[in-house]
């Protein structure tokens, strides 16, 4: 009766658990874009800015709000000497406190971070957050940056996802190569192939240094932009050598 009773219990905080929260915290969801904020980043490093509050919401539609992204402590400016730190953006959930905190980001150029987008519906962004996702609906002001413009655009590399197979074309004529983790690839292309989308690449190439690794065979082909466990499989350096 104790070990029937015991696992009730067990069953209902596992229940609790998975429906505590609206934000969707399933399985780890494909990066797709970043989503410039310059209402809680400013426009660069120690920008002097006015910050804003922005809403996010459980779904692409302006009702059921869970939460805001805000500035929780804006750049602190030494009164002797240049520079700034300290600036800290969170997502603050509406319920639950242990869903709020520090907002994940990445960097598409030096110190400019941005939001990152998992899906998107017209001018509606579904972003990570400190826990989960949510919806947020941009402005004139932001600017999405799809991943495969980012990577075409910047100096990109391999990162430890992976899994050192190169295609001739997308998902056909296999071959594994074997290339240590941050080698530095050239983009040629992309195309989407059932809605995955895939990378056209060239190593060797110039590293965020411009240096060159002369021992790795030239090759071209394709790579799937995200491992079969959605991470990336390419990245960019976004602050140089």
């Amino acid at each position: 009766m104790i070990v029937i009773r015991a696992m009730k219990i067990v069953i209902l905080c596992v229940f609790s658990i998975l429906t505590i929260s609206p934000l969707l915290v399933a399985a780890e969801d494909r990066i797709i874009g970043l989503l410039t904020l310059p209402q809680v980043f400013g426009n660069g490093a120690c920008d002097r800015f006015e910050a804003e509050t922005i809403a996010v919401y459980k779904r692409p539609e302006k009702v059921d709000t869970i939460g805001t992204i805000q500035v929780e402590k804006q750049w602190q400016f030494p009164v002797n000497g240049g520079g700034c730190s300290g600036l800290k953006v969170t997502s603050q959930h509406r319920e639950e406190i242990e869903f709020s905190g520090k907002l994940p980001t990445k960097e598409f150029d030096y110190e400019f971070p941005a939001a990152i987008v998992v899906e998107i519906q017209k001018n509606w962004f579904r972003i990570k957050l400190f826990r989960g996702t949510g919806w947020v609906h941009a402005s004139s002001r932001n600017s999405y940056l799809p991943l495969e413009k980012l990577l075409l655009t910047n100096l990109v590399y391999f990162t430890d996802s992976w899994d050192s197979i190169i295609y001739e074309t997308p998902a056909k004529g296999s071959n594994k190569v074997s290339l240590k983790t941050n080698t530095s690839v050239n983009v040629l292309a992309h195309q989407w192939v059932n809605n995955k989308l895939w990378i056209k690449v060239k190593f060797p190439a110039k590293d965020a240094c411009g240096d060159v690794d002369t021992s790795i065979k030239p090759v071209t082909g394709w790579i799937p932009a995200h491992s079969k466990n959605n991470r990336l499989n390419l990245w960019f350096y976004s602050r140089g050598c």
